[in-house]
Protein backbone atom coordinates (compact mmCIF):
# COMPACT_ATOMS: atom_id res chain seq x y z
CA UNK A 1 0.00 0.00 0.00
CA UNK A 2 1.04 3.04 -0.84
CA UNK A 3 1.19 6.00 1.95
CA UNK A 4 0.13 9.85 2.15
CA UNK A 5 3.94 10.18 2.54
CA UNK A 6 4.81 8.93 -0.69
CA UNK A 7 2.41 10.30 -2.31
CA UNK A 8 3.28 13.83 -0.99
CA UNK A 9 6.66 13.03 -2.66
CA UNK A 10 5.53 11.89 -5.90
CA UNK A 11 3.10 15.29 -6.41
CA UNK A 12 6.41 17.37 -4.96
CA UNK A 13 8.96 15.66 -7.51
CA UNK A 14 6.05 16.24 -10.49
CA UNK A 15 5.10 19.51 -9.70
CA UNK A 16 8.94 20.76 -8.81
CA UNK A 17 11.28 19.08 -11.16
CA UNK A 18 11.50 19.85 -14.68
CA UNK A 19 9.97 17.18 -16.86
CA UNK A 20 13.50 15.76 -18.19
CA UNK A 21 14.98 14.84 -14.35
CA UNK A 22 16.29 11.58 -13.48
CA UNK A 23 16.58 10.39 -10.20
CA UNK A 24 17.69 7.58 -8.54
CA UNK A 25 15.85 6.39 -5.77
CA UNK A 26 18.09 4.88 -3.11
CA UNK A 27 15.77 2.21 -1.70
CA UNK A 28 14.38 -1.45 -2.43
CA UNK A 29 10.65 -1.44 -1.59
CA UNK A 30 9.30 -2.79 -4.67
CA UNK A 31 5.94 -0.59 -4.71
CA UNK A 32 8.11 1.82 -4.58
CA UNK A 33 9.86 1.24 -7.41
CA UNK A 34 7.21 0.57 -9.65
CA UNK A 35 4.97 3.18 -9.03
CA UNK A 36 7.22 6.76 -8.27
CA UNK A 37 8.12 6.59 -12.33
CA UNK A 38 4.13 6.91 -13.14
CA UNK A 39 3.28 9.14 -10.34
CA UNK A 40 5.97 11.83 -10.23
CA UNK A 41 6.23 11.57 -14.32
CA UNK A 42 9.97 11.39 -14.17
CA UNK A 43 12.60 9.04 -15.29
CA UNK A 44 14.58 6.45 -12.76
CA UNK A 45 18.02 5.79 -13.44
CA UNK A 46 17.36 2.52 -12.16
CA UNK A 47 14.54 0.18 -11.84
CA UNK A 48 12.78 -2.72 -12.94
CA UNK A 49 10.38 -0.95 -13.84
CA UNK A 50 9.66 -1.74 -17.51
CA UNK A 51 12.74 -3.29 -18.32
CA UNK A 52 10.94 -6.64 -18.29
CA UNK A 53 9.90 -5.32 -21.88
CA UNK A 54 13.25 -3.71 -23.00
CA UNK A 55 15.21 -6.67 -22.41
CA UNK A 56 17.19 -4.76 -19.23
CA UNK A 57 15.92 -6.56 -16.65
CA UNK A 58 19.42 -8.54 -15.70
CA UNK A 59 21.38 -5.49 -16.08
CA UNK A 60 19.11 -3.29 -13.94
CA UNK A 61 18.94 -5.90 -11.13
CA UNK A 62 22.83 -5.92 -11.19
CA UNK A 63 22.35 -2.08 -10.93
CA UNK A 64 20.14 -1.97 -8.60
CA UNK A 65 22.26 -4.38 -5.87
CA UNK A 66 24.96 -1.73 -6.77
CA UNK A 67 22.84 1.09 -5.33
CA UNK A 68 21.77 -1.06 -2.33
CA UNK A 69 25.13 -1.83 -1.31
CA UNK A 70 25.72 2.08 -1.13
CA UNK A 71 22.60 2.37 1.00
CA UNK A 72 23.76 -0.44 3.47
CA UNK A 73 27.19 1.12 3.52
CA UNK A 74 25.31 4.35 4.71
CA UNK A 75 27.80 6.14 2.16
CA UNK A 76 27.34 8.76 0.15
CA UNK A 77 31.17 8.89 -1.86
CA UNK A 78 29.46 4.55 -2.91
CA UNK A 79 26.39 6.47 -4.31
CA UNK A 80 28.84 9.43 -6.18
CA UNK A 81 31.39 6.59 -7.33
CA UNK A 82 28.43 4.40 -8.62
CA UNK A 83 27.36 7.54 -10.48
CA UNK A 84 30.58 8.21 -12.28
CA UNK A 85 31.33 4.52 -12.61
CA UNK A 86 28.00 3.69 -14.67
CA UNK A 87 28.11 7.42 -16.12
CA UNK A 88 24.78 7.74 -15.26
CA UNK A 89 23.54 11.61 -14.46
CA UNK A 90 21.13 11.98 -11.81
CA UNK A 91 19.35 15.09 -11.07
CA UNK A 92 17.45 13.87 -8.11
CA UNK A 93 18.18 11.40 -5.00
CA UNK A 94 15.10 9.57 -3.02
CA UNK A 95 15.85 8.76 0.20
CA UNK A 96 13.96 6.91 2.79
CA UNK A 97 14.15 9.06 6.18
CA UNK A 98 15.55 5.90 7.76
CA UNK A 99 18.85 6.16 6.10
CA UNK A 100 19.83 9.01 8.57
CA UNK A 101 23.58 8.28 8.27
CA UNK A 102 23.55 8.04 4.43
CA UNK A 103 21.70 11.61 4.62
CA UNK A 104 23.64 13.05 6.81
CA UNK A 105 26.70 11.86 4.20
CA UNK A 106 25.03 13.40 1.02
CA UNK A 107 24.58 16.52 3.22
CA UNK A 108 28.09 17.13 3.68
CA UNK A 109 28.75 17.04 0.09
CA UNK A 110 28.68 20.13 -1.75
CA UNK A 111 26.77 19.03 -4.82
CA UNK A 112 24.05 17.81 -3.04
CA UNK A 113 21.25 19.53 -1.58
CA UNK A 114 18.36 19.01 0.04
CA UNK A 115 15.25 20.12 -1.50
CA UNK A 116 12.07 18.16 0.05
CA UNK A 117 11.37 16.24 3.29
CA UNK A 118 8.54 14.77 4.93
CA UNK A 119 8.06 11.74 7.42
CA UNK A 120 9.29 9.37 5.32
CA UNK A 121 11.61 10.39 2.45
CA UNK A 122 14.49 13.03 1.96
CA UNK A 123 15.32 14.42 -1.43
CA UNK A 124 18.48 15.94 -2.55
CA UNK A 125 18.92 18.08 -5.56
CA UNK A 126 22.47 17.41 -7.18
CA UNK A 127 23.94 20.33 -8.33
CA UNK A 128 27.31 19.46 -10.04
CA UNK A 129 28.57 16.22 -10.88
CA UNK A 130 31.98 17.10 -12.84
Amino acid sequence: MLSEDFLAMTSWVRMNTYEGTHYLYLGDEHNVQEWLPYLSRRTPLVAHWGTEWTGEYLSQGALMREVKACVSQQSSQCVMNFLEKSGIKANLLITRREDKELQIDLSDLSKCVEVYENEEYVLFGITDQD
